[in-house]
């Protein structure tokens, strides 16, 4: 089995969760990435509208979300 890889959030109080879950040593927490101002939700309902991504996100993970038909 893998371990999933959990990134903190600002908004979410995600030692709580864990902490509730049976084996929390099963996860990888990443804290020190650079924070971004868009959510999920913001980036589907811009590729919905056909919007340019190019203002929250790198190219490469432009290119990686297009190829791979994420959020849509």
């Amino acid at each position: 089995t893998y371990p999933i890889i959990v990134i903190n959030r600002d908004d979410i109080a995600l030692n709580e969760y864990i902490n509730k879950l049976n084996h929390p040593a099963q996860f990888i927490i990443i804290n020190d990435l650079e924070k971004l101002d868009i959510s999920s939700t913001q980036i589907r309902n811009e590729i919905k509208k056909h919007h340019s991504l190019k203002s929250y996100l790198d190219k490469p993970v432009i290119d990686y979300i297009m190829t791979k038909h994420l959020y849509q």
